[in-house]
């Protein structure tokens, strides 16, 4: 009979092939290896005490439900029909969905994708460390080892248009693919989805979006507008709800508030307790003219738009004015997109009036005329 050092050796070993095998889609013998890491977790929870015990014991459900999703997916794959490759519960790049094994495929997908946006430097930086604490929490865990808790919840701080939605997406995606939430789906909320009219109907209104994004993201976006009614605002209910489900709830879902810089710090301002729910606040800084610039150009270069040397100088000088003259209202990628989908229409107007000798390229070509003001 193998001693306890000698268990962990091989739970550890047995669960780390296994994990190879997932990443390689090697789904038999992932489970193989799998039911052996559950024995050895088995024979650890006989033979350990306490937090230890209750470690492994957690652990062979896990491996449990592991297995089963590995089955059911292998009887899944041997079921359907010759040609069909549509997807059923998998993920963009074949990982499976709803268990702890993330598949690195796809993080490295996601890690591109964040990494690829425009500017956000700062943004990056903070999401980076982030995400690189849960990746060592989980390798930790995968060794049996202690990992303290941390609040995963977050705080962006920002103008309009600078992102925070489409950040709060990748993180949704990174999440789950990182095991942390099981279905990694976004439910976008403001104030009017949280609070009612009238006595009583709040809570459970709050609670319903709350049930909603469960094993996801919820986004409350300016969500210091739920303070706006004063201490005898039902928006207090609300924030009151949210708070208690952050707790009862903590490793089922995370909740992202978003809003203004100046609003946000006299929000987080009106309960004691939610300085501690959210320490990850990430303020988005504004873009600039040249990262205004370059957005339009990822406009263009989506939707098959071409510009030359005179319409690039324009654009530059314009995106810098705009930037340099910025105002509460400033807009960033917002302002960028409005006045892409305007340059779009009056280039429509101008080539409809050319006729039949229009070639491709002036269907594809933005000239100084369309995007002048």
């Amino acid at each position: 009979m193998l001693s306890k050092d000698e268990l962990v050796a091989k739970f550890n070993a047995d669960y780390d092939t296994a994990l190879k095998f997932v990443n390689q889609n090697n789904l038999p013998e992932a489970k193989n290896f799998l039911k052996e890491a559950l024995g050895s977790a088995l024979k650890l929870v006989e033979c350990t005490f306490d937090r230890e015990k209750a470690m492994y014991k957690a652990k062979a459900v896990n491996i449990a439900k592991l297995v089963e999703a590995i089955i059911a997916k292998i009887v899944k794959v041997g079921s359907k029909p010759e040609g069909d490759n549509d997807a059923t519960d998998e993920g963009e790049q074949g990982g499976i969905v709803s268990t702890s094994v993330p598949s690195p495929l796809d993080l490295e997908k996601l890690f591109e994708k964040l990494n690829s946006l425009v500017g956000l430097s700062k943004v990056k930086e903070e999401v980076n460390m982030l995400i690189a604490e849960l990746r060592a929490q989980k390798m930790r865990g995968s060794r049996g080892m202690h990992i303290a808790y941390t609040q995963r919840n977050l705080a962006f701080a920002g103008s309009p248009g600078t992102g925070k939605t489409t950040v709060a997406r990748i993180m949704a995606d990174i999440y789950r693919a990182l095991g942390v939430l099981e279905k990694g789906h976004l439910v976008e909320v403001a104030r009017e989805d949280l609070v009612a009219g009238y006595v009583g109907q709040t809570g459970p209104k709050t609670q319903e979006k709350i049930n909603e994004a469960m094993g996801g993201v919820l986004f409350i976006d300016e969500v210091y507008r739920l303070a706006e009614g004063g201490q005898n605002d039902f928006g207090q209910e609300a924030v009151g709800a949210l708070l208690k489900a952050i707790e009862d709830y903590r490793d089922k879902f995370i909740v992202v508030i978003a809003g203004y810089e100046r609003n946000m710090e006299d929000f987080m301002k009106m309960n004691p307790g939610l300085a501690s729910r959210f320490p990850n606040y990430i303020h988005f800084e504004d873009y600039t003219g040249s990262e205004m610039f370059k957005i339009f150009e990822g406009m263009c270069k989506k939707d098959e738009y071409q510009f030359g040397d005179e319409v690039r100088d324009f654009l530059k000088n314009k995106f810098d004015s705009m930037y340099e003259n910025r105002g509460a209202d400033f807009g960033n990628a917002r302002d960028v997109r409005n006045f892409f989908e305007r340059s779009k229409k009056k280039q429509n107007v101008r080539v409809s009036k050319i006729g039949a000798s229009i070639s491709d390229e002036d269907l594809i070509t933005l000239t100084l005329a369309d995007v002048s003001d």
